[in-house]
């Protein structure tokens, strides 16, 4: 595999999952090509070519446009990085001529609904409680499907779960209640073979988070977690880049918050210690042997900030 040769397609090049895996794709060495429905997405101007697209909710147009790019740049392999355009590209991966990193349509469907996946998860890992299981107060009041930290709130009586469940549907989403975690917080960042198989999971302690997405982060060895990540992965079929988000709760027990099969917006904490996320996938994509050294990294702090580009 001659990564100069290979051509990638990464998609929501405006979203900080999206300019991670542009950033680390780049800096590994490969052709990217970014798309994006906005032109103002920093993330175009680090790839070798950019689109401007129409957003997945415009579900054929988007579709047509990304088989134009296909074919138009030889694109060999895609990585999806917006949460609308996992399904899409999931029902529709045949129809489009590149290696498409999803994973199957109903690993999209129970991750991308909170509730589907606590209900998946309950006897296998512990979850929070949610809605008639919670007892006490605060709790946390949040759409079924959301992104980031957007829409999510913390309730402080019932009053006020009453106010944000009303408000959530004000937005055309469904609202849930969920037990507040008030403990440290951990991503993973993972990745998985083709045929379901683990790799590798990178515990990760969010040490700051600003707009839903990890600022400083701390890589860390935690055989805990890495426990729960293996059940995750064994009861649930994923393929290629995962991220998983666990909290604890208030004894100290670790809790699934959520998980995302994509890349996560916090990647490059995971790289710059010694986990290069997207290229194993290609690896694996490609069949190519995965090192022992490809799967060794370092515990340690990494400080993230703003770079300008133009």
């Amino acid at each position: 595999m001659n990564r100069k040769n290979l051509n990638i397609l990464v998609t929501g090049a405006g979203g900080d999952s999206g300019l991670a895996t542009i950033r680390i794709l780049k800096d590994s060495g490969y052709r990217v090509t970014a798309c994006d429905c906005n032109i103002l997405s920093s993330g175009l101007y680090l790839a070798d070519y950019y689109y401007v697209i129409p957003s997945a909710k415009q579900e054929m147009d988007f579709l047509k446009a990304v088989k134009r790019i296909v074919k138009k740049k030889n694109i060999d392999v895609i990585f999806p990085n917006v949460d609308e355009e996992l399904r899409l590209f999931a029902i529709h991966k045949e129809e489009i001529s590149a290696n498409i990193v999803i994973s199957d349509l109903n690993t999209i469907k129970i991750c991308q609904n909170k509730i589907k996946a606590i209900e998946y998860f309950k006897d296998i890992i512990p979850v929070p409680e949610t809605d008639e299981d919670i007892r006490s107060f605060p709790v946390v009041v949040r759409p079924i499907v959301s992104r980031g930290s957007k829409n999510v709130y913390l309730a402080k009586n019932r009053k006020e779960v009453l106010f944000f469940k009303r408000y959530i549907k004000s937005e055309n989403l469904i609202p849930m209640v969920q037990e507040y975690l008030p403990g440290k917080e951990y991503t993973v960042d993972a990745v998985c073979d083709f045929s379901g198989n683990l790799m590798v999971a990178v515990p990760r302690q969010r040490l700051s988070v600003k707009g839903g997405i990890c600022s400083i982060g701390r890589t860390v060895k935690n055989k805990n977690i890495s426990i729960l990540v293996k059940k995750i992965t064994e009861n649930l079929k994923f393929k290629g880049p995962i991220n998983i988000q666990f909290k604890e709760d208030s004894k100290g027990i670790l809790k699934l918050l959520e998980i995302n099969p994509r890349c996560s917006g916090g990647l490059p904490i995971t790289y710059t210690n010694g986990i290069n996320i997207p290229d194993i996938t290609i690896k694996l994509l490609y069949g190519n042997n995965i090192k022992k050294g490809d799967l060794i990294y370092r515990d340690g702090v990494v400080f993230r900030y703003l770079n300008e580009v133009k």
